[in-house]
């Protein structure tokens, strides 16, 4: 059914295109420009698990200010570069799976926990001992206009589903999340990773800025590029970044890769919070 041109409105007939486009972005502004999305695993059942996002406060910077936080630590110390420095602040900062993003998990532990920041080391220790940010009677996203917008008439919500996409940076620091999101090159092996959830075609079509916040050792998460997770003898070069599907976007301008130096660290130094 085609839609309705709603020439009773004066909000659609009296405002251009360009002007209703500000007034939807002066929408979702409070909800945030940036966000990171997620994939909420829920015990393994893929249906009940599902997307979910969460507001950035971090912008994007090729340095890692963590690192200087550390050296500037030790110089203050007087601890000699070499030497082992036991900090409880820095450490699990320095190996959270939130990469760079690591305020981001912070702020959203302070919101679920009432102020206690934990181990960040998890990135789904949240929903799978804490439930679903989504389930949280506080959770801020609960009150947005995304979906009332949504639920508009068809000319109002066509253009806010426009709007929502080519407005907001789109972050992952999960590349397994990312995968579910845009889809596999190549299925895994591990059939409970072969989960194929509904992925948003607004996505392709109207993104413009993507984000990713990946560890060092990234490549060991993507099927088409290791041996023990591929289906085909020939395996693919993980660094022309055809995994991330680019001819599949319409309206790409912007994609932003922060790859971590740092090695993973080991349990024992985990728990022992050694920078």
């Amino acid at each position: 059914m085609a839609a309705d041109p709603q020439l009773q409105s004066a909000f659609i007939t009296r405002l251009p295109r360009e002007i209703r486009d500000r007034i939807y972005l002066e929408l979702w502004r409070p909800c945030g420009l940036r966000q990171h999305i997620f994939w909420h695993w829920h015990s393994g059942k893929a249906d009940t698990s599902h997307f979910y996002r969460w507001p950035c406060t971090t912008e994007f910077h090729p340095e890692d200010p963590v690192q200087k936080d550390v050296e500037a630590l030790r110089s203050k110390l007087g601890i000699p570069v070499g030497e082992t420095i036991w900090d409880e602040t820095y450490a699990p900062r320095l190996r959270s799976s939130w990469q760079n993003h690591w305020a981001c998990y912070e702020r959203g532990e302070e919101f679920i926990s009432g102020g206690e920041v934990g181990d960040t080391y998890d990135v789904f220790s949240w929903y799978i001992d804490k439930g679903c940010w989504t389930e949280h009677p506080c959770y801020a996203p609960r009150h947005s206009p995304y979906i009332p917008m949504l639920l508009s008439c068809k000319v109002v919500s066509s253009e806010c589903l426009q709007s929502i996409y080519s407005s907001t940076t789109f972050i992952f620091t999960e590349l397994q999340c990312l995968q579910f999101f845009v889809g596999y090159c190549q299925k895994p092996v591990n059939p409970k990773l072969d989960i194929q959830p509904t992925q948003p075609p607004a996505f392709f079509k109207y993104a413009r800025k993507l984000e990713l916040s990946l560890p060092a050792d990234f490549p060991v998460a993507i099927p088409c590029v290791v041996p023990e997770l591929s289906k085909q003898e020939h395996l693919h070069d993980v660094y022309d970044f055809h995994w991330l599907w680019l001819d599949k976007f319409h309206s790409l301008s912007s994609v932003k890769i922060w790859i971590a130096s740092r090695k993973c660290v080991s349990d024992a130094l985990k728990r022992k919070n050694i920078v």
